[in-house]
C-alpha cells in the first residue's frame, strides 16, 4: 500500500491511565501534592519494573513541593533521588522525554541546590518556571 500526498497515517498512541493523566495536569497546574497523590496509586499497582519511573516522577513532585514550602533540605533529597530513578529510564518513556524534561528540571535547581549547605539562603521558587511535562 502506498500513500499519498496529503494522506495521514495513524500511528497508534500508548493508553495511559487516568490517574497518571490526571497527575500531569495537576503537576502543570502546579498541584505537586495532589499530582504526587495521583501517581502513588499508579505506583502502589505497578509492577517493579514500573515502580521506579513512579517514584521518580513523584520525588520530583515532592521535592518542587518541599522548594514552594521552603524546605531546601527535602527539596534537594527528592530532586536527586527522583533524578536518580527516571535517568535510569530511556527517553521518552510513558511519553515523556525525560532527558528534556530532567534538563530543565535540573537547571532550575543546580545552581543553588548543588552548593547549598544548612544555613545558606536559597531562592523562592518562580513556579512559572517550573517546566511543564508535555506528552508526545
Amino acid at each position: 500500500m502506498t500513500s499519498e500526498p496529503g494522506d495521514s497515517i495513524s500511528v497508534p498512541q500508548p493508553e495511559f491511565s487516568e490517574e497518571y493523566l490526571k497527575g500531569i495536569s495537576l503537576f502543570n497546574r502546579k498541584d505537586f501534592y495532589q499530582a504526587h497523590e495521583e501517581w502513588e496509586e499508579q505506583w502502589k499497582r505497578h509492577s517493579e519494573s514500573g515502580n521506579d519511573f513512579y517514584k521518580g516522577i513523584i520525588q520530583i513532585a515532592v521535592a518542587f513541593l518541599h522548594w514552594e514550602r521552603a524546605n531546601p533540605k527535602g527539596a534537594i533529597k527528592m530532586w536527586k533521588s527522583g533524578s536518580a530513578y527516571l535517568v535510569k529510564f530511556k527517553s521518552p518513556h510513558m511519553g515523556i522525554d525525560l532527558d528534556s524534561w530532567l534538563g530543565k528540571v535540573d537547571s532550575l535547581f543546580s545552581p543553588w541546590a548543588e552548593h547549598w549547605t544548612s544555613g545558606d539562603a536559597f531562592p523562592q521558587l518562580d513556579s512559572t518556571k517550573v517546566p511543564e511535562i508535555q506528552l508526545e
